[in-house]
């Protein structure tokens, strides 16, 4: 009897943080398949949490930022080694836009123009929104 594969579904949220024309991307360290590739910073959504609230308690526990978060961009998935991943991408803004991120689970971090982000290695779930961001012009915050 054949078992059937099942394909697990990951949702995860992604933070377009904008500044000065500028967008705000961070190298992963975590191991793995993206490990040292760039993205925008998020991370998996917990039970009972709607996408607004994981994006904001995310960016606090790996960058030591507040947030507000905005419109949703865009969502794009993946499937990835029995799994999906569902990224969905939200505009958001820094609450003290002098504060520097600390990088608690990063190696690095770049603030950069669309055009820029094509000179950058995104994971696959990314790559969609890199198109997106990059077709259309980024809102002024």
């Amino acid at each position: 009897m054949k078992r059937r594969m099942v394909n697990k579904v990951i949702p995860v949220v992604g933070a377009l943080i904008i500044k000065n024309k500028k967008i705000f991307i961070a190298q992963r360290k975590s191991e793995g398949v993206n490990y040292q590739k760039w993205e925008f910073p998020g991370g998996k959504i917990e039970p009972g949490e709607s996408e607004p609230e994981a994006l904001v308690r995310e960016i606090k526990e790996e960058l030591a930022w507040q947030i507000s978060v905005g419109e949703k961009l865009m969502t794009s998935s993946v499937n990835d080694d029995n799994r999906t991943i569902t990224l969905t991408v939200y505009y958001a803004k820094l609450v003290d836009e002098e504060k520097q991120p600390t990088l608690l689970d990063h190696l690095d971090f770049k603030w950069v123009t669309a055009q820029e982000l094509n000179d950058f290695d995104f994971p696959l779930a990314d790559i969609p929104i890199v198109r997106n961001i990059i077709s259309k012009e980024l809102p002024s915050f």
